[in-house]
């Protein structure tokens, strides 16, 4: 889908966890890895940071 949107002259930013196979599903976009935390915890005081990976696809 990104792809076809890029071909459109469409930029497309894609926020995943970063695992290695996002890093495969993604591997034609360029790769930016940030830290993000997670709300799932029920416990809010044990969260910790993740990472994040934006894969960005430009036309």
């Amino acid at each position: 889908m990104a792809e076809k949107l890029v071909s459109k002259r469409i930029p497309v930013l894609i926020s995943n966890h970063d695992t290695p196979d996002t890093r495969e599903w993604y591997k034609t976009a360029e790769h930016f890895q940030v830290k993000v935390r997670r709300s799932i915890s029920s416990n809010g005081g044990t969260r910790k940071k993740v990472d994040e990976l934006l894969a960005l696809y430009l036309p």
